[in-house]
């Protein structure tokens, strides 16, 4: 590229005769000469949907300096674009191969991924020097499909240190509609090869009440003891709609199973080189019903939960709010 490159989806796009997963591997981007995909001026209600079940949707594979924003002309706050996968082991986004530096915006990713260890957007593993770093999703909203997914956004990286997916950020999202009657639910969860990474000003909630819940559900789960330096603030977890609002987030599990449906808020089993930092989140608006727990060390609700690492910058710059407050 000579410059920066804009690819803008007319109003008439439909992606059926499309060839998935759809990749940006033809292009040589650099920190000046960037690619952006958009709706144009005026376009409304576009989608790209894939059943694609090999990789993703849109796949950025070793993508760097790409931005997807879903506002029309890239102006405005409206989200005009859906990033679908519509199979129960497909994902709509992936980072994998040091996929870098790439910014999403105002778009709506919707997936059915059943696994716990999947989800609707996926940072993957590399096969470079380092892993999918410094990439930002902000003002997006990344939610259920026909049925919900296990999980809203789901990372599991590559060893040692400086392979680990490092300095992403998750920004001003709604992550919802996570659910699995069966197995552990997340919005975001963190699993192994990832640390650094900032969590900030999202909301994560359920627009419906939920029955049959046999196992955990977390709203943030980060989950790699040799991870550090995880930034979880102003998060808002709770009720139906974005900020903690709406009606209540309910779960009850079913009538005469015995089960270990258990909440927790925000759960974190880190390393202790760095401390991590959890400050302003709201955890409130929430109905959870259970017969009992068993074979866990916490409660059937918990606001936060610390199971290892350092973590002893909890409230410390502004504290964190479970219940009302009132």
């Amino acid at each position: 590229l000579g410059g920066a490159l804009v690819l803008e989806l007319q109003a008439a796009y439909v992606s059926s005769t499309e060839t998935f997963p759809l990749v940006f591997s033809n292009l040589t981007t650099t920190a000046s000469n960037t690619l952006t995909l958009r709706p144009q001026t005026g376009a409304t209600g576009l989608a790209i949907t894939s059943a694609n079940t090999t990789a993703a949707t849109v796949d950025l594979n070793g993508a760097q300096f790409v931005t997807i924003d879903g506002r029309p002309g890239g102006a405005g706050t409206a989200k005009e674009l859906i990033i679908e996968n519509t199979s129960t082991s497909g994902v709509a986004l992936r980072f994998i191969n040091e996929a870098s530096g790439n910014t999403i915006r105002h778009t709506v990713f919707r997936g059915v991924n059943a696994s716990s260890y999947s989800g609707v957007v996926v940072f993957s593993t590399t096969t470079g020097a380092n892993g999918n770093d410094n990439n930002l999703i902000e003002y997006c909203d990344i939610r259920d499909g026909a049925t919900t997914p296990a999980n809203g956004i789901y990372a599991l990286g590559t060893s040692p240190t400086a392979k680990n997916n490092s300095g992403n950020t998750v920004s001003n999202c709604n992550i919802f509609n996570f659910y699995s009657a069966r197995d552990p639910a997340a919005g975001v969860q963190l699993d192994g090869g990832n640390t650094d990474w900032t969590i900030t000003g999202s909301s994560f909630y359920q627009t419906t009440s939920r029955t049959g819940v046999t196992t955990g559900v977390a709203a943030i789960h980060v989950n790699n003891s040799a991870g550090n330096n995880f930034t979880v603030a102003g998060n808002f977890i709770g009720g139906s709609a974005p900020g903690a609002g709406g009606t209540a987030w309910t779960s009850t599990s079913v009538t005469g199973v015995r089960s270990a449906p258990y909440f927790v808020g925000i759960h974190l089993f880190v390393g202790s080189t760095m401390p991590s930092s959890l400050q302003g989140n709201f955890i409130q608006n929430m109905i959870w019903t259970g017969q009992n727990v068993s074979g866990i060390d916490f409660g059937m609700w918990n606001g936060i939960v610390v199971s290892a690492g350092a973590a002893g910058n909890i409230g410390t710059v502004t504290g964190n709010t479970i219940g009302s407050g009132r």
